[in-house]
């Protein structure tokens, strides 16, 4: 009985009038309805914390398995997310993913995504801002490297094409590159 009184005091629950079955009854009534709660919010913990979490995971399956539409929707959703989105390894999937489907055969995919590759770059330096120990360096300076020359490459194109706005911009993203990854040239 004193475990009940307890309770009663610690929900709010004046049973004092009832006879011992209806307290007990009572009692259990207010433990369900407390449980669903307490399950209702641990559901919704659980789905908050491990949901973004879970589209990368998604994102790297299909990766994987080269099915880039799907992986660009999960990445992105988890480069937007709070939980995911301050992570470094997140940035360094989506610049994966964005780079193969620069670099794919499939050019109905490419052409959904006309700034893939200015993407794949920012998600690399995005990496080296968040990754503070350098884990993730000697992973994506390929990447990097070659983003850097596509970028030269690509500028001398439009250049060549008399573009010279696209090419200008594809010069400067190469030289961005060049500086936050390998250091000023002096």
């Amino acid at each position: 009985i004193k475990v009940s009184k307890l309770i009663e005091d610690m929900c709010g629950l004046d049973a004092s009038g009832l006879d011992e079955p209806d307290r007990t009854q009572k009692l259990m009534s207010l433990g369900d309805d407390l449980r669903k709660k307490n399950e209702a919010i641990l559901a919704l913990a659980t789905t908050t914390v491990f949901g973004q979490n879970s589209k990368v995971t998604s994102a790297w399956r299909y990766l994987e398995i080269q099915e880039l539409d799907n992986a660009k929707e999960a990445i992105d959703a988890a480069v937007e997310h709070e939980k995911t989105k301050g992570k470094a390894d997140t940035w360094v999937l989506r610049g994966k993913i964005y780079y193969q489907i620069y670099i794919g055969e499939d050019e109905v995919l490419k052409g959904q995504f006309p700034k893939i590759l200015d993407g794949a770059a920012e998600s690399f330096l995005k990496v080296l801002e968040l990754d503070e120990k350098g884990s993730y360096k000697k992973d994506i300076m390929p990447y990097l490297t070659g983003l850097r020359g596509q970028f030269i490459n690509d500028g001398g194109a439009k250049y060549a094409a008399k573009d010279y706005q696209t090419a200008l911009s594809n010069f400067e993203m190469s030289r961005v590159i060049s500086e936050k990854a390998f250091g000023k040239d002096t």
